[in-house]
């Protein structure tokens, strides 16, 4: 089997400006690549918000549950965008390492319901999601667990080439 990217995450600020319009701005991108001997993973875009580079490259999530899809979306969030405070939370939790200025996380990973509670409370972002194939871990069961999550969820729709 193949390996192709099944979904595309897109994340940015919950709002912008003065009155906090719900208005896209991107700050970093993940795609989610599945088919191959491995699990699906992430692979991340350079940069992100600031620039640094310093979020992480890849996730390995190693499972297609819909919940554990749905909390990878939220390690990898928080490793990417998270502010110093969260990253400092995930590093004394031991599920993010920094080496030589970017932000690793730990394999195999586990994001705990304690963590899970601080990423929700912490990160103040939106999530876009376009599914790019019929089937992708990244499914409707997921989504619902990132909104459940207190995560707001925009879903668009690829245009078909003409």
């Amino acid at each position: 089997m193949s390996k192709g990217t099944t979904a595309f995450v897109l994340v940015g600020p919950s709002g912008v400006g003065a009155f906090h319009d719900p208005l896209w701005r991107v700050w970093g991108t993940a795609q989610l690549v599945e088919g191959g001997s491995n699990g699906p993973y992430w692979l991340t875009a350079p940069g992100g918000h600031n620039d640094d580079g310093a979020g992480p490259e890849s996730l390995v999530i190693d499972s297609d549950d819909p919940q554990i899809v749905a909390r990878s979306v939220v390690a990898l969030l928080a490793a990417s965008v998270g502010d110093d405070a969260l990253i400092a939370h995930l590093e004394r939790a031991g599920l993010i390492t920094v080496a030589d200025g970017r932000r690793v996380i730990r394999s195999p990973w586990h994001l705990s319901g304690a963590d899970l509670d601080e990423c929700a409370e912490s990160l103040s972002v939106r999530i876009g999601i376009v599914r790019l194939a019929e089937r992708s871990a990244l499914d409707d069961e997921s989504v619902m667990a990132l909104r459940s999550w207190g995560f707001t969820v925009d879903e668009f729709t690829p245009t078909p080439a003409a």
